[in-house]
């Protein structure tokens, strides 16, 4: 039989299950694999949620562990971050235009011009970081 025949066979209801037959052939030639039914998909959707709570359980106890660790090297990567961030404000806000003028006034003698800091990058993270601190801080005040 043709896939004329086929289609026109069973009138509307024919042509459609015709062009969905088609369609899943189409697809089978193309992937290499069938399509699956409800059940199995559903199965897999179900395993694939829980794969991904149990990876996010796990990264909670890596995180969780870091910040418990007395070695700086594992805790204190994130307040060397904020230090970073506030050693570069206090640079860019107070030493650079300051300590030149104060010099000048005490030496009376001219001083060469200290070099900027990007600080729309370093204002970036900082913002950042307090966005998260306050997110925190919110979640804290409702015992989450």
């Amino acid at each position: 039989m043709s896939i004329v025949s086929d289609l026109m066979g069973g009138g509307a209801s024919g042509i459609l299950q015709g062009i969905g037959q088609a369609a899943i052939g189409i697809r089978t030639a193309l992937t290499g694999e069938a399509p699956l039914d409800s059940n199995k998909r559903a199965e897999l959707v179900a395993q694939a949620a829980q794969i991904e709570s149990q990876l996010i359980l796990a990264q909670i106890a890596v995180n969780k562990a870091e910040a418990e660790s007395p070695s700086i090297f594992k805790g204190g990567w994130r307040p060397a971050v904020g230090w970073v961030c506030v050693t570069g404000l206090v640079y860019s806000f107070f030493l650079q235009p300051l300590l030149p003028w104060t010099v000048g006034v005490l030496h009376s003698a001219p001083v060469a011009p200290l070099p900027t800091l990007d600080t729309s990058t370093l204002m970036t993270l900082l913002l950042g970081m307090l966005g998260l601190g306050g997110m925190r801080t919110f979640e804290k005040g409702r015992g989450v």
